[in-house]
């Protein structure tokens, strides 16, 4: 998902990876107490029946360990826009963050990708086209919703004074 917060000042154009991170943090809280109960924890898989319970608990707890630390490390970035430029940030997974800025006269317009997603549906983000040919995408996530993403775009291309195209 993207959000758009749009002020007197400023357009910001994030991703909304909030729900993404929670589910991460489950994931790494299950993943650890299994983990913990396979490792005798509990001594209760003692009278239970030997390795094979604890050997299934460790792999559920390991996986499940695993899959959350991915989750929390998920990527993600933020276009702080106001009439001076864009400031592009990008965070997550094993890199550092990196942030770049983007003059008005750098960017040659603002429009809106679609991708369809492994259901069929149609999703969307606002890209950045430089002036070089570049393409910037504001966010690594994608909307289901073509209005959000449209309107962002519009408001983008207002701030900046630059022109807004479709596709």
């Amino acid at each position: 998902m993207i959000r758009h917060v749009s002020t007197h000042r400023e357009d910001r154009v994030v991703d909304a990876i909030g729900c993404v991170r929670v589910f991460g943090s489950v994931f790494v809280c299950t993943g650890s107490f299994a983990l913990w109960a396979a490792l005798g924890g509990g001594g209760g898989l003692d009278e239970a029946g030997g390795a094979g319970p604890r050997l299934l608990l460790a792999l559920i707890g390991a996986s499940h360990l695993g899959a959350g630390l991915f989750l929390c490390a998920s990527r993600w970035s933020r276009a702080v826009v106001s009439r001076r430029g864009v400031e592009w940030t990008e965070r997550g997974g094993l890199r550092p963050a990196r942030s770049r800025f983007f003059v008005p006269s750098d960017i040659g317009s603002v429009f809106v990708e679609e991708m369809v997603d492994s259901d069929g549906d149609s999703t969307y983000r606002v890209v950045l086209r430089l002036g070089s040919g570049e393409t910037v995408p504001l966010t690594h996530q994608f909307s289901p919703s073509e209005e959000t993403a449209a309107d962002a775009a519009a408001a983008v291309a207002r701030r900046l004074q630059i022109p807004e195209r479709v596709g």
